[in-house]
Formats: structure tokens, C-alpha cells, sequence
């Protein structure tokens, strides 16, 4: 009781901003056999992708790359970048633009990691490591996959703000 979310400070001028949001087991509406996936309801769906856009938007300040961590699928990310962009319109803000990249993982429950990246950074790169990486099980001797979200690093530049220069980032995120 009585705790209340901080945003972040908004970006400065001549800055750009990563953020990190673990979106606590984003699902879609659509069921996936292959996965122990939890499918929602439209309603349901609608109101988890306000409430991330109002995340996104209002306490993160619509950072220029943001790190996701328990996404679904690629399409919830861009049903996601889709709605911040309406959501920020309708509220008189600048719509990042965002892009959406996710790779599927071995996560049992469908949940993987991905990136929303506005408008003003050029991507190079977004790159999985680890998709198929094992180890010896010392309990039983047998061999798995050590990683059920694998770790994503996105190699981009950010577009200059007046009088400074555009930056090059690596950014890694990861839910392991």
C-alpha cells in the first residue's frame, strides 16, 4: 500500500535513452500448441497493451531503444509498438516510431526477450546468441539447453541531436 511508480527524467536535448521493462508474461490471444502459453481474452489483450503504452509512454518516457523482457511473440511486440504510437498521438506526444525485434527462444512457456527501437536509430544488427548452446546436467548426466531466453545485442546508431554527434550503441538484453 502506498507506493507509487517514479518516471524516469525525461531525455535532454542532446541525449538518447535505453530502458530495460520486464512486461510479466505478455501474451497474445492466440493459443500455441508448441508452448505452455496463456491465451487471452481480446479484452484482456487490449487492456495489457494500454497499460504497457502508459508504461512506455508516461514513466520511461518513450526511450529510443527499450530492452523487453517475457514477450510472447514477435506480433505482441509490434501490436505493442503499434499501440504506444496511437496512445502517444492521441495524447498530443511524439510517437517514437518504434520497431519491433524478438527471435523465438526455448523457453517452455513462449516467453523470449526482443527490442523496441524508435524512429531515430538506424539498426545494423539484432543478433541471438546462445539458441543452441547445452551443458552437462552434473545431477544426471544429461545434456541441455543452457539457455531458455537467449540474450539479444542490437548494434545501431542514434541519429544526432543538434550539435552533437550521432552515437554508435551495443545494447544486450537478457532474461536468464
Amino acid at each position: 500500500g502506498g507506493l507509487i511508480a517514479t518516471p524516469a527524467r525525461p531525455r535532454g536535448a542532446a541525449e538518447f535513452t535505453v530502458a530495460s521493462f520486464n512486461l510479466q508474461r505478455f501474451f497474445d490471444t492466440a493459443n500455441d500448441p508448441a508452448t505452455s502459453d496463456v491465451v487471452l481474452t481480446p479484452a484482456a489483450y487490449a487492456l495489457r497493451l494500454g497499460k504497457a503504452s502508459g508504461a512506455v509512454r508516461d514513466y520511461l518516457h518513450a526511450p529510443d531503444v527499450l530492452g523487453v523482457q517475457e514477450a510472447e511473440n514477435l506480433t505482441v511486440l509490434q501490436d505493442l509498438a503499434a499501440r504506444i504510437d496511437a496512445d502517444a498521438q492521441a495524447a498530443g506526444q511524439p510517437a517514437p516510431g518504434y520497431q519491433a525485434f524478438l527471435f523465438e527462444g526455448n523457453d517452455i512457456g513462449g516467453i523470449d526477450v526482443g527490442f523496441l527501437v524508435a524512429s531515430r536509430v538506424t539498426v545494423q544488427a539484432v543478433t541471438q546468441h546462445g539458441l543452441t548452446d547445452t551443458f552437462v546436467d552434473p545431477a544426471d548426466g544429461s545434456v541441455d539447453l543452457l539457455n531458455d531466453r537467449p540474450s539479444l545485442s542490437l548494434r545501431a546508431t542514434v541519429a544526432a541531436a543538434p550539435g552533437t554527434l550521432p552515437a554508435d550503441v551495443v545494447v544486450v538484453v537478457n532474461h536468464l
